[in-house]
């Protein structure tokens, strides 16, 4: 066992750290797939607006009824996979000819199929109700919940609650539905973002691009982490057995933004580093035991001049191995 091969390990873990957007075509660059809208709604790629690339999800009523979209997998029938337990965020951008009111939503759903629970938002206002007004242009809409215990699906949802009205129209764009905080938009296009599998029809995520294994003058891509060379504040002999014991430090450069937009990035890294590191304790076997002893409030760090918000972890490593003393 040695620190060299620890590191490497260390490093393939923190690449493995992302946040993920469930919602496979949340931008609608190329086509509507996945949002399923009601009978009486017509839906259309309008490639002349657009508040994340160029184009937008337009639809229009045709009656004066209560009216809701639904988002789930692209084919329209499958539901967004979840695990039951976590912290789930569902957002979206919407823009209107009319006044609209209603709520936003997340229905769960069990191994069977069967609806568990709904989940209904306020947006970004107080109340139940979300109003999004001709005059706002884009408004984001915004909720967070926690799926079921038995949770294993879920489908997302933007719904009119007073009516929808015929001839008006309502522009969406944008669509987030994560695990974890109400973080900032994620797709494959996005600084940071890359896509899981097909640009614009399946996931994207936004994770640790580039790990440093030592402190770097400058930063070249974020989010990132550095390894900073540990400590070794024991070292314990006895009955043949040598017991090293490691702290290093991991720090995780977020972003350059500010900081309303980087302390939801780091409250939902945070978790997603503990777990990563729970999931491997030996690294691979290249130690005994390793657990995050500790993680920072988040700090700004700068580099090349340049501040970046971020956040600092410590990793606590203990090495046993037999050893035969002179």
């Amino acid at each position: 066992m040695s620190w060299p091969d620890a590191k490497l390990r260390i490093r393939d873990i923190l690449l493995g750290v992302k946040v993920t957007n469930l919602f496979k075509n949340p931008s609608f660059e190329t086509d509507i797939l996945g949002a399923v809208p009601d009978a009486t709604l017509t839906a259309v790629l309008d490639p002349t607006v657009g508040k994340v690339g160029t184009s937008s999800l337009k639809c229009t009523g045709s009656a004066a009824a209560v009216e809701t979209v639904f988002f789930r997998l692209e084919d329209g029938v499958t539901r967004m996979p979840v695990t039951g337990g976590k912290v789930y965020t569902w957002s979206l951008h919407a823009k209107t000819d009319f006044t609209f009111a209603g709520h936003i939503g997340v229905r769960y759903f069990d191994a069977g199929g069967v609806s568990i629970v709904s989940s209904f938002g306020s947006g970004i206002v107080s109340g139940q109700v979300s109003t999004v007004a001709a005059a706002e242009g884009w408004k984001r809409l915004s909720y967070t919940t926690v799926a079921p215990s038995n949770a294993v699906s879920a489908e997302t949802d933007i719904e009119e609650s007073v009516g929808w009205g015929a001839g008006k129209n309502m522009w969406l764009d944008g669509v987030n539905f994560i695990q974890g905080g109400d973080i900032p938009y994620i797709d494959g296009d996005q600084p940071g973002g890359a896509w899981d599998g097909v640009a614009h029809a399946d996931t994207s995520n936004r994770g640790i691009r580039r790990v440093y294994l030592n402190p770097p003058p400058t930063i070249q891509d974020w989010p990132c982490a550095i390894i900073y060379p540990p400590s070794l504040p024991e070292i314990r002999r006895g009955s043949g057995l040598r017991e090293k014991d490691y702290r290093c430090k991991l720090r995780l450069i977020m972003t350059d933004e500010d900081a309303d937009v980087a302390s939801e990035l780091v409250d939902t890294f945070r978790e997603i580093v503990v777990d990563a590191f729970d999931v491997d304790v030996t690294l691979g076997g290249r130690v005994t035991q390793a657990y995050i002893e500790s993680i920072e409030e988040m700090d700004t760090f700068n580099y090349g001049n340049k501040p970046f918000i971020g956040m600092e972890s410590f990793l606590r490593m203990e090495m046993k191995e037999s050893f035969a003393f002179a």
